[in-house]
């Protein structure tokens, strides 16, 4: 959320791996799990984040046609081998 609202051109972004790294306790999760499950725990968490910014923040109401990654669409998901991955969240402006 302070990404998009620091975005000066209307259009944040944010690396996967930035997103881990600004998390203490999502980095520790991924660190402290096994090799075998970090691909799954990566994937559980970006999702359930992408559906909690349409569900428990005001982004859709305060942000004029603003795009958030589908949690049900795979391309939005990274595993480990796609962290580099680049979101987008373009909008209009506030309303």
């Amino acid at each position: 959320v302070p990404i998009i609202e620091q975005a000066g051109d209307h259009i944040a972004n944010i690396k996967a791996s930035t997103i881990i790294e600004r998390n203490p306790v999502f980095k520790y999760q991924i660190n402290d799990c096994d090799t075998k499950h970090r691909t799954r725990l990566v994937q559980r968490i970006f999702k359930k984040t992408w559906e909690l910014l349409r569900t428990e923040t005001t982004l859709t109401e305060v942000y004029k046609n603003i795009q958030l990654p589908d949690p049900n669409d795979p391309k939005n998901i990274p595993t480990l081998k796609s962290l580099d991955m680049v979101f987008k969240f373009p909008h209009e402006g506030k309303k």
